[in-house]
C-alpha cells in the first residue's frame, strides 16, 4: 500500500471515529484510539470497501466474533435501538450505490 492510500485510509478512519465516537457499535464498550477497530458493514470477504459508508467502530472482540456474518444478522445479538438500526441501514444502502 502506498503513502497516498495510507493517508486516504487515515482520513477515513478519523472521519468514522469522529462520526461514531469511541464506543463499540455492538456492545457499547468504551474504546481508545489504540483499541478501536474499523468494522466493515459489508465484510472485505464479500467485497466490502474501505470507505466511510461501509465502516463503523467496534472493539476487537466483537469484530472478531462477527467474522463475515451479515452485519444486520450479527446485530440481532445486541439490543440496538430503532434509531441506531436506521443509522446503519442508511449507511448500508448508501454504500450499495
Amino acid at each position: 500500500m502506498g503513502a497516498q492510500e495510507r493517508r486516504r485510509q487515515k482520513r477515513i478512519r478519523d472521519f468514522v471515529i469522529t462520526r461514531d465516537g469511541l464506543i463499540c457499535c455492538y456492545c457499547n464498550c468504551p474504546l481508545t484510539i489504540e483499541t478501536v477497530t474499523m468494522e466493515h458493514i459489508v465484510p472485505d470477504s464479500k467485497r466490502g470497501t474501505f470507505n466511510s459508508t461501509n465502516l463503523t467502530v467496534s472493539c476487537s472482540g466483537c469484530n472478531n466474533r462477527r467474522g463475515n456474518q451479515p452485519f444486520f444478522e450479527y446485530c440481532k445479538n445486541f439490543n440496538f435501538s430503532d434509531e441506531k438500526l436506521e443509522k446503519y441501514r442508511r449507511l448500508y444502502f448508501s454504500n450499495l450505490r
